[in-house]
């Protein structure tokens, strides 16, 4: 069986037109965890390379259950330091959610608020 892989935006409408059109097996992918990954690090202050990080779920639903940093767990720090950083304000929802919620939260992309 052949199978599609979409990891490009607007995933959901190309994902939707493909399949409409027939013929090929598709899933589309959320690029949403790398994205909250660099919000993450630059609201700690930490390059993104030096944050090990575990994620769990799918698409816009996506929880990270660990983040360290040179083997220190950083998942408590990840809230208050998104709650009084000015570097993330252009993250919008996403940091919004997360400082609500709590870190171990979902952080969805903007197209699913």
């Amino acid at each position: 069986m052949r199978l599609a892989l979409n990891y490009s935006n607007p995933m959901a409408m190309n994902t939707w037109a493909v399949r409409r059109a027939g013929g090929v097996k598709i899933i589309g992918l959320c690029h949403g965890v790398q994205h909250s990954h660099s919000l993450i690090a630059k609201a700690l202050g930490i390059p993104k390379q030096e944050l090990d990080f575990t994620a769990a779920g799918i698409n816009h639903q996506t929880w990270f259950v660990q983040v360290s940093h040179h083997g220190r767990s950083v998942l408590e720090e990840i809230l208050p330091a998104m709650e009084r950083s000015t570097r993330i304000s252009h993250a919008g929802s996403r940091a919004e959610l997360m400082c609500s919620e709590g870190s171990g939260t979902s952080l969805p992309s903007r197209t699913d608020i």
